[in-house]
């Protein structure tokens, strides 16, 4: 099990996993089976190569999860993202994890004293402290755990309905295998992950650091250790920048296709508002970085396009430069998401280091020539639910509702897909609340985005008026 760990392209590669090539050298007559929930085509080719399987048959199921709703923010307001989302699941449990033990330990206290009862696990407490809470979640005498990646290992709790991610991951395959807790007894779960530029370079600085020890330590290809390692932390990256369905974005890193909108994630559901400027923004973003002769990291050029008076912008004779203040006003939040976004379009490139800096790649030459526009979104913010939206669900019309569940059951049978993909129980009870008479008013509904408002809006407006006259006052 766990077979990832014998390749240096996995994400948890365990150097003693290599020994059992040895075992299959010295037993050729034993049959050898590998199982992993997490291998890319290299590593399953790897996994092979290196357990001396000839022509094996390679089982891959689906990586994809349709119940699952990904989103992704920039962290802004950590605890209230979080409240958030605990408020929008009342019912079942959550994790959310954190890179580490401290930030466990903050944000925990932090939820306790909002009334949120949960629990604190990672390494840093005794086994008898860890025990007592992974019992209570298991139980499900506790509902809710912050923690750092340690947790969740065996545990099979089906009422998961939200994983929070409080920073980063290392890597797709960690995300993956995380973000796959939720929601295991197949009803909508969410899972959100919220991001700034320092996880990637904490990351980074982590990776090159393990890897340097583990040249010490005689790894036999420390080179290529640090290339899978660093190229996991952009695909990662990627994923969090790049304004494209997170449900096929995921299954593509795993070597599989996902066709059309998958209805369940962020960019699908309409929830990312598109930049109506986006070229004019880019080329100001990107001239930029260019008249700063691309020796500066992302804070600096957000202050020269903010029109920003500090010292180090005034000694580098920057306020000076053309495109001083040509973004005045405009968010440092929306600043640092669109470089972002034009870095995980392969626009702008970035250096490690400890000083990071901005410089231009070639495919940002057709956009400065207005030749090419590229696509920018506002960055997200934190979906809060309303007291208004809890009363509106607690009142909904329930005979509207099952009508509109059976409505839901005959759209789903004709797509043969669970109910759930069409929408959830609770857009379904906010429906029968609110009584929309037109698209509009659908797309404010939580869960029905503009794809889903084409596909199935004429429905269940049809199925609303239809109920109408006859059973509402």
């Amino acid at each position: 099990d766990e077979a990832h760990c014998i390749s240096h392209w996995g994400h948890d590669f365990r150097p003693e996993y290599r020994m059992l090539g040895d075992l299959r050298r010295a037993r050729p007559e034993i049959p050898i089976q590998a199982f992993t929930a997490t291998a890319t085509p290299r590593v399953r080719a790897d996994i092979a190569e290196l357990l001396g399987l000839e022509d094996p048959a390679i089982v891959v199921g689906s990586f994809d999860r349709p119940n699952l709703t990904y989103r992704v923010q920039p962290r802004s307001d950590l605890l209230a993202q979080v409240l958030a989302v605990i408020e929008r699941h009342p019912e079942g449990a959550g994790i959310i994890y954190c890179l580490r033990r401290k930030d466990v330990d903050q944000l925990s206290e932090r939820l306790t004293k909002r009334g949120v009862r949960c629990g604190a696990y990672h390494a840093g407490l005794s086994p008898g402290e860890r025990a007592k809470v992974q019992d209570a979640f298991r139980r499900e005498s506790l509902d809710i755990v912050v923690a750092t990646v340690a947790f969740g290992m065996g545990i099979d709790r089906p009422d998961v309905r939200f994983v929070v991610h409080a920073s980063l991951p290392k890597g797709l395959e960690q995300y993956s295998q995380e973000t796959g807790r939720a929601g295991r007894d197949g009803l909508p779960s969410e899972c959100l992950l919220l991001f700034g530029g320092a996880d990637y370079y904490g990351w980074k600085t982590i990776v090159e650091r393990s890897v340097a020890e583990a040249a010490e330590a005689g790894h036999r290809n420390p080179e290529g250790l640090l290339e899978g390692n660093l190229g996991r932390l952009g695909d990662m990256w990627g994923f969090a920048t790049a304004p494209m369905c997170r449900h096929a974005r995921l299954v593509a890193y795993f070597g599989q296709e996902l066709s059309g909108d998958c209805g369940a994630c962020d960019v699908c559901l309409g929830e990312l508002e598109p930049l109506d400027d986006a070229l004019v923004t880019a080329q100001k973003l990107l001239s930029c970085v260019a008249r700063c002769e691309q020796r500066y990291g992302v804070t600096h050029v957000i202050d020269v396009l903010r029109g920003s008076r500090s010292a180090r912008v005034q000694e580098k004779g920057h306020d000076q430069l053309s495109t001083f203040g040509l973004l005045k006003g405009t968010p440092v939040t929306s600043l640092r998401s669109w470089i972002e976004q034009l870095m995980a379009q392969g626009l702008l490139g970035c250096t490690g280091g400890r000083y990071p800096t901005l410089h231009l790649l070639p495919a940002a030459l057709p956009v400065l020539r207005g030749e090419e526009t590229p696509t920018l979104y506002h960055p997200p913010t934190a979906r809060k639910r309303s007291r208004k939206r809890v009363i509106e669900i607690e009142d909904a019309d329930q005979g509207l509702y099952e009508h509109l569940r059976e409505l839901r059951k005959t759209l789903a049978d004709e797509r043969d897909v669970p109910p759930y993909v069409i929408c959830g129980n609770a857009t379904l009870a906010a429906l029968a609340a609110r009584k929309p008479e037109r698209v509009e008013d659908l797309l404010e509904v939580r869960g029905i985005g503009q794809k889903k408002a084409e596909t199935y809006g004429k429905a269940f407006l049809e199925a609303i008026a239809a109920y109408a006259p006859a059973n509402m006052p």
